[in-house]
Formats: C-alpha cells, sequence, structure tokens
C-alpha cells in the first residue's frame, strides 16, 4: 500500500524560491574572468556574449522581473552581488554598487520576498585571476575582506547568505574539465581550488556570524548521484564510490566535520571548517543534479584505484533529509536546505 500523501503540505515558514547569478542577469559586467573568456574565440557556443543579459542593473527591470515572482506564488530569490562591482580593484570599494544591491533587495522585501545573497557564484574580479585567482594562497583573505565589506552594508536587510555556489562546479570544470575559466585540465590543481573554496567558506561563515548574530548562512553544493553500472563488479563499486567521494563526501566532511578527506586532503582537521554540529542547524543547499552510473570497462585506469573504499559495500548516495516527513520551515530553503546528513555509503 502507498502511504505518500498525494499532496506534500510545506510548513509554514517554509521558502519557495528561485535562483540567479549576477553575471548571468544584471548585464554590463565587464571586470571579471568570465567577462574576459567570453571574449577568447572559441570559448562559448557561437561567440555568445553575456551582454546586457537580463538587465537587472536596471532596477525597473529588475523590480519587473521581482514582480512576475511574486505573481508566481514564491516568496524568496536568491540573488548574487557581483564581486568585481563592488571591490574593483584590491582593497577599492564601491560605494554606489553598494548601494544598488541594498534598492535591489528593499525591492524585494516590498514584494514579501525574502532574498538569500550570494556572495561568489562562478565569478571573480580581473584584479583576482591575474595574482592566480583561487589557487592564490591569500584568496582566502581577500575573500574574507569582501565578505565584511557586504555584510557590514547588506546586513540590514539580508539573514540568509550563500558563501560560495557549488565550489565543486567551479574547480572541476574550470581546473579539471577546463569549459570553465582558465581552462585548465590538471586534477592536482582542481582539487586545490576546491579546497581552497572550502576554507575560504569557513572564513566566511564565521565572518558573517561575527557580525550578524541572526545570520543564517551555508554553501550551494550541486550533489550528483553516482551508481555503478554493474552492481556486481568490484571495479565498479569503487569507481562509483570514488566519485561519490570526491563529488559529495569530500564536501560534506569539511563543512560538517571539518576535516579534508581524499582528494582534498588525508584527513586532517582543520580548525576554521568546523563550523557547527548537525544540532546547530549548519544550512546546507542542494542543488539537484542527475545520476550517472559509471562503467570501469572502456575506462581500465579505474582498476588502478587503491581499495579506499569496501568493494563489498553498496554505493547509497543522496539519503535525503528532505523527505515528506522530515521537512521542517527553519531548516530548509526552496525545499532542498538540510538539517541532517545529506548523503552516506551503506555499512
Amino acid at each position: 500500500m502507498n502511504n505518500v500523501p498525494s499532496i506534500l503540505r510545506m510548513p509554514p515558514g517554509f521558502l519557495w524560491g528561485v535562483a540567479t547569478a549576477a553575471h548571468q542577469n544584471e548585464g554590463d559586467n565587464h571586470n571579471n574572468q568570465w567577462a574576459a573568456w567570453e571574449q577568447q574565440p572559441g570559448r562559448i557556443h557561437q561567440g555568445q556574449r553575456s551582454g546586457k543579459a537580463t538587465d537587472w542593473w536596471n532596477l525597473e527591470t529588475a523590480a519587473a522581473d521581482f514582480d512576475r515572482t511574486a505573481e508566481l506564488g514564491l516568496n524568496s530569490v536568491r540573488l548574487s552581488v557581483e564581486w568585481s562591482r563592488i571591490e574593483p580593484e584590491p582593497g577599492v570599494f564601491d560605494a554606489s554598487a553598494l548601494r544598488q544591491y541594498a534598492e535591489m533587495l528593499r525591492l524585494l522585501r516590498q514584494r514579501g520576498l525574502e532574498p538569500m545573497v550570494t556572495l561568489h557564484h562562478f565569478t571573480d574580479p580581473l584584479w583576482l585571476a591575474e595574482i592566480g585567482g583561487w589557487e592564490n594562497p591569500l584568496v582566502e583573505d581577500y575573500f574574507s575582506r569582501f565578505t565584511a565589506r557586504v555584510v557590514e552594508t547588506l546586513g540590514d536587510q539580508v539573514t540568509l547568505w550563500c558563501t560560495i555556489n557549488e565550489p565543486l562546479v567551479y574547480a572541476v570544470v574550470g581546473y579539471l574539465d577546463g569549459r570553465f575559466p582558465p581552462g585548465v585540465k590538471n586534477v592536482r590543481r582542481a582539487m586545490n581550488v576546491l579546497r581552497r573554496m572550502l576554507l575560504a567558506h569557513g572564513r566566511a561563515y564565521r565572518t558573517i556570524h561575527r557580525l550578524q548574530n541572526n545570520a543564517r548562512a551555508g554553501l550551494a553544493h550541486h550533489m550528483r548521484v553516482h551508481l555503478p553500472a554493474n552492481p556486481a563488479s568490484a571495479a565498479d563499486r569503487r569507481a562509483a564510490a570514488m566519485m561519490n567521494q570526491v563529488a559529495n563526501r569530500s564536501t560534506l566532511a569539511a563543512i560538517t566535520e571539518g576535516k579534508l578527506t581524499p582528494l582534498i586532503g588525508l584527513g586532517q582537521m582543520e580548525t576554521q571548517l568546523i563550523v557547527g554540529l548537525w544540532t546547530t542547524r549548519i544550512r546546507l543547499g542542494h542543488n539537484r543534479g542527475v545520476a550517472r552510473t559509471l562503467n570501469t570497462e572502456p575506462t581500465p585506469r579505474f582498476r588502478a584505484i587503491p581499495a579506499l573504499w569496501r568493494p563489498s559495500a553498496p554505493v547509497r548516495s543522496a539519503v535525503w533529509a528532505a523527505s515528506g516527513r522530515h521537512v521542517d520551515g527553519p531548516g530548509h530553503y526552496l525545499g532542498v536546505w538540510a538539517a541532517g546528513p545529506v548523503c552516506q555509503t551503506a555499512e
């Protein structure tokens, strides 16, 4: 008998919303590494450029979209602030850009839309890219400085903060796959960038809470299910477990336990990453991905992976705390903010 209710009712205070990114919406962003990437032949399909995008930097256009959002029955919007607008040069902050964002937030609140502000959504100021971007050992200091200025200026209108959008995607697609800037294809550099982004998240989390007692902060993680193509194959199970470790467990262990696990570390503890326990309701945004099956037959190199995970253990990814009986208003955002473990390997 199917006991799943035909209608899932969200609790009071639950936030239904949409998410946007500054470079994809504001238009006329010319001072970040994505704008430079767009100028390079062959980088973007058909040579397209962001240009005016959806013209949100024109507040009349943004307000019209906010009206549509409210008309859809939504009550929240996640938007990002563009680092290169706010800090166009190292340590130099543009007060007019911050005022523009403050007005944007006011427009949201006028319409009953709760804002969530993302501090980093794939774009870096050109000055940061020119000194190594997220490979620069000082990037955590720079990001913490930027975070502090934004929270100090916009904190009277925002209590929901997303530090970094999808650090795994930024690191892997930019430094391993090479389709995002800077177009690198090197696994060691990709994992180094992911490690620095997670450490920067920990610093930013502490900065936010130092400046705002009632803040709720987290990051958005791209969760992707990895399944063995042949569950009876030990090699396929190892490959799926390895991919689950890199794509999911490494990020989750860092932000929930303060551990840097393979391939971003060797299990060492990082004090600045210990940002709380589940009992203090850490916020983890999950962007739903698709399932991927892994078959080692066409790619024998997987057979050389050390047996870091028990071959006999079935892989069970994406065990969601956000099922109907666990949903609660304060612990979830957009249906995917969880107040409990979100993936595990079955024992």
